[in-house]
C-alpha cells in the first residue's frame, strides 16, 4: 500500500471501513475469521485494525468518520482509493477463503483423510466457479489488441527469436541452465530490451538484491550510451556493486543512472525473494493489481529463480519439490487469465545434475533435463535451455537451445549466442575471469581436437 497516501495504519483502515460498511454483519465475521488463518500477509495487519475498530463499538455497528478522528484526531485524512471497493473486499473474502480451503485440503490429504478432504470441499461451497462467457465479438477485440504486438515480448537473441518470434501473453517460458550458465544474464537483458521497447515489467530475484539487480541495469544502459557516444565509457557493474569507481566513473554513473530514470521506457519494479515470503496467492495476485492500476498495465515478469522459492512455504511440513511443483502451476494459471488479456512469464530454473552432465556430454538437452520439477515441462510454451563451457565463455558467449515450442520449430542441438557484452555481469564475475590456466588449457586442447568444430 503507497504510504504516502496512508501515513498511518489507522487511515488505511478509514478507507477500508468506509467501504466495509456496505457488508452484512455475517460477512464481517468471515472475515475475521478468514484474516486469523490466511497468510495473506500484504494486508493482514490493516484489515485486523480495521476490524478491531467493529467489535469494540459499543454499538456493534461500523464507527463513522467522527468516531475514528477522535480516537485519531485530525491525522487521519479521507482518500479516495479505488483499490478498496466493495468488489475488492468481496474479492479479499473470497480468496481468503480460498486458500484456506487449499491448506486443509492439503493437510488432509498429507494426512491420507480422502473422506476429510471431500467434506471440506464440499462444505465450502467452492466447488461452484463463477465463469465468464467468450464470444466471437471477445475474440475479436482480443485479435485487435495482439495485431499491436504480434510478436510479444522479444528476448534480443536473433538465433533465438527467430523460432520463438518472442514471449506471447499467457504463454510462460522457462529459462533453464546449470550454476554459472548466464540464466540471470539472459533474463536482465531481456528485461531490459523489453523496457526500452515501453513494455512494463516486474523483475523478482531470489538471489540477488533490489541495489544489485538495479546496479545491473544501470551498467547495461551505460553501455547503450557508450555506443551512441553520450559517455565515454561502460561502466563495469561488479565495480558499481563494490563501490570502487573513481571520481571520473562515479561522475558517469550519475548521469547514466539519471538517463536510465528518465529516458522514455516502460516502468520497472524489483522485487527481493522476502517480498513473497511466505507466499500467498492473494497477497501475489494484489501487488501486480496494484502495479495496473498504478501503471494502467503490465506487460512481463520474470522469476529468478524457482528452486529458490522453497523459502516462500508458509508449511514448513509441506514437501519442498510438491510445493515448488504447485507454485509453478499457480504462475500459468497467473500468466493466462492476468487482468484478462494475460502476462508474459519468465521463469529460471536450475537444472538437475544429470541434465547438466547430459548437455556438457551431447550438447544437446530436453526436458528430462527439469527432473525435479515437472510442471515445468507441462506448463512452459516456450523452454530455453543454457550452458556455458570454457570455450564459448572464452568468447563471452554461451550455448542455447529451444528444446520446447508451441509456436514454432525447436532446435535439435545448442547454438552458440551472444547476448553478454563483456561488461554486463550478474551474480559473479566476468566470464574471463572465471577462466583459470588448467581451463585454459583443457579448451585448447578441446578445441584443436574438433570437439567444437560443429558449433563455430
Amino acid at each position: 500500500m503507497n504510504n504516502t497516501l496512508y501515513p498511518t495504519l489507522e487511515a488505511q483502515s478509514l478507507v477500508i471501513l468506509n467501504n466495509l460498511n456496505q457488508l452484512d454483519p455475517m460477512d464481517v465475521e468471515e472475515i475475521i475469521q478468514a484474516i486469523e488463518r490466511t497468510s495473506a500477509s500484504v494486508h493482514t495487519d490493516v484489515y485486523k485494525k480495521a476490524l478491531e475498530f467493529y467489535r469494540f463499538s459499543k454499538e456493534k455497528h461500523w464507527p463513522d468518520i467522527n468516531y475514528l478522528r477522535s480516537q485519531f484526531g485530525e491525522a487521519i485524512k479521507v482518500v479516495e482509493e479505488p483499490n478498496f471497493s466493495f468488489d475488492f473486499v468481496a474479492g479479499f473474502i473470497l480468496e481468503c477463503k480460498m486458500e484456506i480451503t487449499s491448506t486443509d485440503v492439503r493437510m488432509a490429504a498429507l494426512n491420507r483423510d480422502f473422506k476429510k478432504a471431500g467434506m471440506i470441499i464440499e462444505a465450502s461451497g467452492l466447488e461452484e466457479q463463477r465463469t465468464e462467457e467468450f464470444t466471437e465479438d471477445d475474440a475479436l477485440e482480443e485479435y485487435k489488441i495482439r495485431r499491436e504486438n504480434p510478436s510479444g515480448i522479444l528476448l534480443d537473441v536473433p538465433e533465438i527469436d527467430e523460432f520463438t518470434h518472442g514471449i506471447c501473453y499467457g504463454n510462460p517460458c522457462v529459462v533453464g541452465g546449470g550454476p554459472g550458465s548466464g540464466k540471470s544474464t539472459f533474463a536482465i537483458s531481456a528485461t531490459y530490451g523489453a523496457l526500452m521497447r515501453n513494455f512494463n515489467c516486474v523483475y523478482i530475484s531470489t538471489e540477488l538484491s533490489k541495489a544489485d539487480l538495479m546496479f545491473n541495469f544501470i551498467s547495461r544502459h551505460s553501455y547503450e550510451m557508450n555506443i551512441r557516444n553520450e559517455v565515454g565509457c561502460s561502466l563495469n557493474a561488479d565495480r558499481i556493486k563494490k563501490a570502487t569507481l573513481t571520481d571520473k566513473e562515479y561522475e558517469t554513473f550519475e548521469a547514466v543512472r539519471q538517463d536510465f530514470k528518465n529516458c522514455k521506457r516502460g516502468k520497472l519494479r524489483l522485487y527481493s525473494g522476502g517480498d513473497f515470503s511466505p507466499f500467498s496467492p492473494i497477497g501475489f495476485r494484489h501487488e501486480m493489481n496494484m502495479l495496473v492500476k498504478k501503471w494502467g498495465y503490465l506487460d512481463l515478469i520474470v522469476l529468478d529463480y524457482v528452486q529458490n522459492c522453497v523459502v516462500w512455504k508458509s508449511d514448513p511440513r509441506q514437501d519442498a519439490t510438491q510445493f515448488l511443483n504447485s507454485l509453478v502451476e499457480y504462475l500459468r494459471a497467473f500468466s493466462v487469465g492476468f487482468n484478462k488479456h494475460g502476462v508474459c512469464m519468465m521463469i529460471l530454473s536450475q537444472l538437475n545434475r544429470e541434465g547438466v552432465k547430459k548437455i556438457q556430454r551431447s550438447h544437446s538437452g530436453d526436458l528430462t533435463c527439469f527432473a525435479e520439477l515437472n510442471t515445468l515441462e507441462r506448463c512452459a510454451h516456450t523452454a530455453i535451455l543454457l550452458h556455458g563451457d570454457a570455450s564459448t565463455k572464452l568468447r563471452g558467449q554461451v550455448m542455447a537451445q529451444i528444446i520446447k515450442n508451441r509456436s514454432g520449430e525447436s532446435m535439435a542441438e545448442m547454438r552458440c549466442v551472444n547476448f553478454e557484452p563483456q561488461y554486463f555481469k550478474v551474480g559473479g564475475g566476468a566470464m574471463k575471469e572465471v577462466l583459470n590456466e588448467e581451463s585454459l588449457g583443457q579448451m585448447s586442447d578441446e578445441v584443436n581436437g574438433g570437439a567444437f568444430e560443429s558449433l563455430f
